[in-house]
């Protein structure tokens, strides 16, 4: 049986005054911050820690969840519109969102990033949900012998890819 209390208390505190208003504020500093070259959403994240002092726990959580989801759809704006992408990953988004932008089909462009960032918000989050506590239990049992074959893997992927 699945304990589905946090969940509820979480779904209350989105949808309390509060939390809403923070989830609001979260979007847009978090759009501000992808669409700025040179910000990453982590880094927008840890920018916005000070405003996270006064606020309870659950609230400050839900703000950072929207500042980050925002700030990967936020970059995006300046890579359909300036071939500039705001964040590392709105890089593919600029190799076909600024050719619409050039053939006058911004507005397409920017609302099929929208919708595509919301979609694959919501579908990462019920996976995460879903997939939680068994990636964690997995996770607990990695050993020094495990992260040196992980760490492993990722250095022969990244050559692997590389060219020449």
């Amino acid at each position: 049986m699945v304990d589905v209390s946090g969940l509820i208390g979480g779904i209350d505190v989105v949808f309390s005054l509060s939390g809403f208003l923070f989830v609001l504020l979260g979007v847009f500093l978090g759009i501000l911050i992808g669409a700025t070259p040179g910000l990453s959403p982590s880094m927008g994240v840890a920018l916005l820690v000070p405003l996270s002092f006064r606020m309870e726990p659950e609230v400050a959580f839900v703000f950072f969840v929207a500042v980050y989801q925002a700030s990967n759809y936020g970059g995006s704006i300046t890579a359909i519109l300036l071939n500039a992408p705001g964040t590392p990953s709105s890089v593919v988004t600029a190799m076909d969102g600024y050719v619409l932008t050039k053939k006058g089909l911004a507005d397409k462009a920017l609302s099929y990033a929208v919708f595509s960032s919301a979609l694959g918000g919501l579908i990462g989050g019920i996976v995460l949900l879903l997939f939680t506590a068994p990636i964690a239990k997995v996770g607990l049992m990695f050993g020094p012998a495990e992260y040196f074959a992980l760490a492993l893997l990722g250095l022969c992927t990244v050559i692997g890819f590389h060219k020449g």
